[in-house]
C-alpha cells in the first residue's frame, strides 16, 4: 500500500512538473511576434491593395532571465522564412515583416519601481511618450489568452483571427494596422516594432527591451530604467535570419580585429615567400 501511494505521488508530481514545463506564453514570458503587411497591385483589378497574411509568435522564456543574460543565444529551433507569410497571390519580403517583443508580469505598479510591462523599441535613444496603462494591459491579456493554450513555443496564425496580436495590439481594422508598433496605442513616439529589411542584408535586426510602470499622477505609463544605468533599455535583442535571438551581444574589440587582420597579413606574406 505504501509503495502504491509513492507511485501515485511521483506520478502526480511528474504531471505537475510537466504541465509547468509546457506552460508556453505564460505571464512574464517574453513574446516575440512578427506580422506581415504587404502593398501590392492586384493582377485582376490592377488596384493597389494592402494585404495582411500571417503572424508568427515565439515564447522566448522568462523576461527576468532574459534581462540578466550576456551574449547568450536563445535558440528557437524554428527557422524564420518569408514564405511563412505568403498569401495565395503574393510572396512576402523581409521589408514587409515587422517584429515586436512584449509581456506583462502582472506585478503591482509601485511608484519608482520596476513595472509589469515590458516592450521593445526599434530605437535605443528615443524617450517613449505613453498613454494609459490599460491600453497595454488589456491588449496583452487578450493575446495571452489566445496563445497560452497552444502547447507549443512557436505559433503561426491568421492576423485576422480572434485574439491575434494584429487585432489586439496593432489594431487591425478594415484591412489597416491602425496602431502598428504602439502596443494598442500605449507607446507613442518610440515606435515599438522594427521592419526586418536588414535580415535580407546584414542578417540581423536589433531591438531594445524597455520597462514601463505607472505614473500615479496621470494614470499613464512611465519609463523605468535599469538600476545603476542611464540608458533607456534593459537588454538588446538581436534577431537572426534563422529565428534565433542573441541577448545583449558583446561587440568584438577593435584591438582583436586588428590582431586578426595582422595574422592574416602574416600568413599571406609567408605563403607568398614560400611560392617565391
Amino acid at each position: 500500500m505504501r509503495n502504491l501511494k509513492s507511485v501515485v505521488f511521483i506520478s502526480v508530481l511528474m504531471l505537475a512538473l510537466s504541465s509547468q514545463a509546457f506552460a508556453y506564453f505564460d505571464t512574464g514570458h517574453l513574446y516575440q511576434t512578427i506580422v506581415c503587411q504587404m502593398t501590392r497591385v492586384n493582377p485582376d483589378t490592377q488596384q493597389v491593395e494592402t494585404v495582411q497574411t500571417k503572424e508568427r509568435s515565439v515564447d522566448l522564456g522568462s523576461v527576468t532571465d532574459i534581462i540578466g543574460m550576456s551574449n547568450q543565444l536563445i535558440t528557437t529551433g524554428h527557422g524564420l522564412t518569408t514564405s511563412t507569410f505568403d498569401s495565395s497571390l503574393y510572396h512576402a519580403t523581409w521589408g514587409e515583416l515587422f517584429a515586436s517583443y512584449y509581456t506583462d508580469t502582472e506585478i503591482p505598479d509601485v511608484s519608482g519601481q520596476v513595472g509589469p510591462r515590458w516592450f521593445a523599441g526599434s530605437s535605443k535613444t528615443s524617450n517613449p511618450v505613453f498613454s494609459g496603462t490599460n491600453n497595454f494591459d488589456s491588449g496583452w491579456a487578450l493575446v495571452k489568452a489566445a496563445y497560452s493554450g497552444s502547447g507549443t513555443a512557436v505559433v503561426t496564425k491568421d492576423m485576422t483571427a480572434s485574439g491575434s496580436y494584429a487585432i489586439n495590439m496593432d489594431k487591425l481594422t478594415g484591412g489597416i494596422l491602425t496602431s502598428q508598433g504602439t502596443y494598442d496605442g500605449f507607446v507613442g513616439t518610440n515606435k515599438g516594432d522594427a521592419v526586418l529589411t536588414a535580415l535580407g542584408g546584414v542578417g540581423y535586426v536589433d531591438m531594445y527591451l524597455m520597462n514601463a510602470g505607472l505614473n500615479t499622477a496621470n494614470g499613464k505609463g512611465v519609463l523605468v530604467k535599469q538600476p545603476g544605468q542611464t540608458r533607456n533599455y534593459w537588454a538588446v535583442l538581436r534577431l537572426y535570419t534563422n529565428g534565433d535571438v542573441l541577448v545583449n551581444p558583446v561587440p568584438i574589440p577593435a584591438s582583436f580585429l586588428l590582431f586578426g587582420t595582422g595574422l592574416l597579413g602574416l600568413f599571406g606574406l609567408k605563403r607568398k615567400n614560400a611560392e617565391v
